[in-house]
């Protein structure tokens, strides 16, 4: 797998629109956040060429000055940044829009499409509850193919779909990669989609003709699938029930993670005369509240040679990467160099801050011996290792050791050049206040934990703990949102008995207890005699550690 840049993370949301407009909030790397703008309410009308539609969009977007400003800032801290698009659900008339073909400027003053390009991979982003799960390792990929075809589509005023063309195409975009391709066997119905997917498959690909119908003082906003029943016979399947099916599955425990669903393509057939844009829109949220981890589809029309040539792109730079955002950018480049129609067309929603859908088994480099490797996976799956996690461990929530000493600095006057020296900065603190050090210190931890989660500052903050604050704030929950591979929590499920910190926070703590409910935690007071004198100092801890009642 190829090398991952290290992308910052910009949340674009638009929330529902105020008499000023749609307010449009930035938020960079989960902390920073820029002042807000409004997007005015204008419809959109498309203009001829791609090109005219996303100067169109460019023009429309950047209109307020602030957000040009804020843009230009993010630009130029990160060239590499992932772009994710956050569209409130008061605000899903903004999803017809055409993101995907949103200009951006560049440092040399070219301009070129956000969604295809590979430093800033781009997607629409769908909060959810739950958790996502981790890159999947396992080769082959398994793909259920699922095309709909029921024998009376004519009744609909829908064509038939050639299952051979559609399944061919496939065939020809996967031959070269690691992707098991599994036909599911007519009638499409979605009691056997849900048969064929418990027994494994990451990704589902659905070829069907859709439907969407509005909301109407009658009739609730509905989106439908033309699915089969059991005789062959067209059965529409709303959103919902489809969501709810997965939803079940996914949430079953039972499920081996390395089988489960990771990627929904929802397809338009060759044959299809009507644009089943608004149905696939529609279905989209709803797959990924149900706890798929990303969607894509494509939402309109497109010629053969397009949809073939973006999923043949699309899949292979996803087995290459494991990154289904960037792959999708990817994919849509090669549209528009090869200046195929429809660049437009594919869609990604997701619920994944970091995209990576795939990963590989990694390398392992160094000079030990494999003996060394061999017996260290023995000693951890025999649960006879003790991690130790450093402060670089807790990046994500809080300031590193440097970081907090600039923090602190900056508040407190630090006079000197050495201002990242957090034993020096905090010397000089504590010489003026030593209780004024452990405020100024708390203080700050709990206001950097607070910011990526988009918690609110609170006047009771200075009378508590970091370990107060985390348990409040629901930290297991939250952080398995943010990150679908967070460390703390992988390393809780290796249900080792001892895990040593230098931290002062309790993540490792509560990470244990989504798995156990008996956790301690040990502080070591290391200003003791012995430790001044540089004495081993000896602890018993009495019961022993063991899985079911780990230390930390």
């Amino acid at each position: 797998m190829a090398s991952v840049p290290s992308f910052a993370d910009v949340e674009i949301q638009i929330l529902p629109i105020e008499t000023a407009g749609y307010p449009v909030r930035i938020r960079l790397n989960h902390e920073q956040e820029f002042a807000s703008a409004f997007l005015t309410p204008t419809p959109w009308q498309p203009g001829l060429t791609t090109m005219e539609n996303g100067q169109k969009l460019h023009n429309w977007f950047f209109t307020d000055e602030g957000l040009r400003r804020a843009w230009a800032e993010i630009r130029g801290q990160c060239p590499e940044r992932r772009l994710r698009w956050h569209i409130d659900a008061g605000a899903s008339e903004l999803q017809s829009v055409p993101w995907e073909l949103l200009l951006d400027d560049t440092a040399t003053g070219e301009t070129r499409f956000m969604a295809a390009s590979s430093a800033t991979p781009f997607s629409r982003y769908l909060a959810s509850s739950g958790r996502p799960g981790g890159p999947i390792l396992q080769r082959p990929i398994k793909m259920l193919v699922a095309i709909a075809n029921p024998s009376d589509l004519d009744q609909y005023g829908l064509q038939p779909v050639d299952i051979d063309t559609e399944i061919a195409q496939l065939q020809a975009a996967t031959a070269s990669l690691e992707i098991e391709l599994i036909p599911l066997p007519q009638p499409c119905t979605l009691t056997a989609i849900e048969a064929a997917l418990r027994q494994g498959a990451h990704i589902l690909h659905i070829v069907a003709h859709g439907r969407h119908t509005p909301a109407s003082d009658q009739h609730p906003e509905t989106s439908i699938l033309y699915m089969a029943d059991m005789e062959g016979k067209t059965e529409p399947v709303a959103a919902d029930a489809f969501s709810a099916m997965l939803g079940h599955m996914l949430a079953d425990n039972g499920w081996r993670h390395e089988e489960k669903l990771r990627l929904v393509f929802l397809a338009s057939c060759e044959t299809a005369k009507q644009s089943p844009a608004d149905a696939f829109r529609g279905f989209a949220p709803q797959l990924v509240a149900a706890g798929v981890p990303a969607v894509l589809v494509m939402q309109d029309l497109v010629p053969v040679t397009t949809a073939r040539q973006f999923s043949a792109s699309f899949y292979e730079a996803l087995l290459q990467h494991g990154q289904v955002d960037r792959a999708a950018n990817e994919a849509r480049a090669t549209l528009l160099t090869a200046d195929l129609p429809g660049a437009a067309n594919p869609i990604l929603f997701m619920r994944l801050r970091g995209g990576q859908l795939f990963g590989v088994r990694g390398q392992i480099l160094g000079d030990r011996s494999d003996s060394f490797w061999r017996t260290l996976l023995e000693n951890i799956e025999d649960r006879e290792c003790t991690p130790f996690l450093g402060p670089r461990v807790t990046e994500a929530f809080l300031p590193g050791p440097a970081d907090l000493a600039r923090q602190l600095a900056a508040e407190y006057g630090y006079p000197f050049a050495d201002s990242d020296n957090l034993p020096r900065v905090a010397q000089f603190i504590g010489t003026l206040d030593n209780r004024r050090l452990r405020r100024g210190v708390m203080q700050t931890l709990v206001r950097r934990f607070k910011q990526p989660l988009g918690l609110a500052e609170d006047r009771h903050d200075r009378r508590r703990t970091l370990s107060e604050v985390v348990a409040e704030a629901d930290w297991p929950a939250r952080s398995r949102e943010m990150g679908e591979s967070e460390l703390h929590h992988l390393l809780a499920d290796l249900g080792l008995p001892l895990y040593l910190t230098t931290n002062p926070d309790n993540f490792m703590a509560l990470a244990l207890q989504q798995r156990v409910s008996n956790v301690r935690r040990v502080a070591i007071d290391w200003r003791t005699r012995e430790a001044r004198d540089n004495q081993p100092i000896f602890w018993d801890l009495e019961p022993p550690p063991d899985p079911e009642q780990p230390v930390v």
